[in-house]
């Protein structure tokens, strides 16, 4: 899915019962123990939490929201192998994508799998995804390792990849390739429209709020 390996898919854990709403955000897929102590300490603390949050939102919100939450602790840092990390996890976010995609799919089992409100996302946002390979690592070379690599491109001192588009940007800041006109976001700089690696702001990161209550006599209305 999206490049990122899954034992078993959204469909069989259901149908094995391994999925309900009440499922802690923790046994998603590349949801690991950094990002579940972060969705839980905002509110996302099981699958009903993260429907309830998104459910019946547009496009950009989910896409604005999920690539928020998944922030990488060392985005636009290159790691000691050279390897440039994106502004947020990929592989979560297509993960937490899919989730979504096949909650939607099966919304009339909502009541039997114990969610609040019938999940409903009929707008998704696309895949993302990380580019070339050689958006992972050329930004990160030497001038050595540069020219001995045909996929990455050394002039005046800097190291860019001769491929793209690179990673995207959290929420609506540009990504790793920057195909806008005017000044950078404040904390990023950039180099022939390639990012340079360093210090990324945080964005500041949604709250799960309670759904609002309906009324005693909403309530009280027979369902259809």
């Amino acid at each position: 899915m999206d490049g990122c390996r899954h034992r078993r898919d959204f469909d069989q854990r259901i149908d094995d019962g391994d999925l309900t709403a009440a499922t802690s955000m923790a046994d998603i897929p590349y949801i690991g123990p950094f990002f579940s102590a972060r969705l839980r300490r905002l509110g996302f603390a099981t699958v009903n939490d993260l429907v309830l949050y998104f459910n019946r939102r547009p496009t950009l919100f989910i896409y604005n929201g999920l690539s928020t939450l998944l922030q990488n602790p060392r985005r636009n840092q290159c790691l000691d192998d050279d390897y440039h990390v994106a502004d947020f996890n990929v592989c979560a976010f297509a993960s937490l994508r899919n989730l979504l995609r096949v909650l939607h799919e099966r919304r009339e089992e909502w009541r039997d799998l114990g969610f609040s409100r019938k999940p409903t996302f009929p707008a998704l946002p696309g895949p993302v995804g990380r580019g070339h390979s050689s958006t992972r690592r050329c930004s990160c070379l030497g001038e050595g390792g540069c020219r001995g690599d045909r996929t990455c491109r050394w002039l005046d001192g800097i190291c860019t990849p001769r491929f793209g588009p690179g990673f995207s940007g959290v929420a609506d800041r540009p990504g790793q390739r920057e195909d806008r006109q005017g000044d950078p976001p404040v904390g990023l700089r950039y180099d022939r429209r390639w990012r340079r690696p360093g210090r990324a702001p945080m964005i500041r990161l949604p709250r799960a709020q309670p759904p609002p209550r309906r009324s005693p006599r909403a309530r009280d209305r027979p369902r259809r």
